[in-house]
């Protein structure tokens, strides 16, 4: 009997150790995942800095480029209205010589001709009032007149030119209306 207790007792020992060794192999197995799976974060850290990073340069760039088209969003109308500039002057230099003022008068009108040409091709669009019923939209009326000549409502006189840029009132225009 004793044999069978120290055949028990060795076999006890071995499956112990067996044991042992198999929770030593999974630790081992363990501590590889776990030294994989540390490996890993570190690698998606790094990238994600590196994106940040790109992001973040991104949008310094953006901010530079929208300062810059800022900058220079109308250098094309004013290099167009540069010559209206150059005739303007031109005409108050001829009008300090010449003493005939219908020549001035016909010129300036040429030189607002042309502006209104270059601001027209840039969208800009006077509004017509005089003689329309008053819409506040488009008007603002700043004095009310009262004329038999025309209907309660009716905008009798243009005070100050309104404009309209791209189908969006620029400035209102203001009128003079009939009670």
């Amino acid at each position: 009997m004793e044999e069978a207790k120290k055949a028990q007792i060795k076999e006890h020992r071995s499956e112990s150790r067996k044991k042992a060794a198999k929770k030593t192999s999974v630790k081992t197995k363990l501590r590889e995942e776990l030294q994989k799976k540390e490996t890993e974060l570190s690698l998606k850290q790094e990238q994600l800095l590196r994106v940040a990073a790109e992001f973040d340069n991104y949008k310094k760039r953006v901010t530079r480029d929208f300062a810059d088209l800022i900058k220079t969003a109308n250098e094309n109308l004013i290099k167009q209205l540069l010559p209206v500039l150059d005739n303007l002057e031109r005409a108050l230099d001829h009008s300090k010589t010449d003493s005939n003022s219908n020549s001035l008068h016909e010129g300036v009108e040429m030189i607002f001709g042309q502006l209104l040409e270059i601001l027209g091709k840039e969208g800009l669009k006077p509004l017509e009032a005089v003689g329309k019923s008053f819409d506040p939209h488009l008007h603002e009326a700043v004095m009310q007149i009262e004329d038999d000549k025309h209907p309660s409502d009716t905008v009798v006189n243009e005070i100050e030119k309104g404009y309209m840029l791209n189908d969006k009132v620029l400035r209102h225009t203001k009128v003079a209306v009939n009670k």
